[in-house]
């Protein structure tokens, strides 16, 4: 597996590594919110989620699509090329729904001082 897999440690270059995948593969056992998978999107790319990943993490409608784990690889390579023949998304369109989304940081700062304030209720 070393060669198939590089750890490339933190990065603040994600949106650029991004930009040179055409699909994003998330098969995670267990996941709080599955953030990556928002990022994805907001890199203008598909997402094919185990259905361990919280259903919240689709910050775009349509641009993720869960799986089984135990469906297995030949399923989950299916879908894949299910998905991959789909039209591409236009990438300023996702990037600008996901600063939309609750998942902006401006979004969740605004959420997080109304819980902090008593705003919420």
């Amino acid at each position: 597996m070393q060669k198939s897999i590089l750890l490339i440690g933190a990065r603040s270059d994600i949106p650029h590594l991004m930009s040179g995948a055409n699909f994003f593969l998330f098969p995670s056992i267990a996941e709080g919110l599955g953030m990556v998978a928002v990022e994805a999107q907001a890199a203008g790319l598909r997402v094919l989620a185990s259905d361990t990943v919280p259903r919240e993490c689709e910050a775009i409608p349509g641009m993720v699509t869960f799986q089984p784990l135990n469906a297995g690889a030949a399923a989950w390579a299916k879908e894949v090329l299910v998905l991959m023949k789909l039209p591409i998304p236009d990438l300023a369109t996702c990037n600008q729904a996901v600063k939309n989304s609750p998942f902006s940081i401006e979004n969740s700062a605004a959420a997080l001082l109304k819980i902090y304030t008593g705003q919420d209720q």
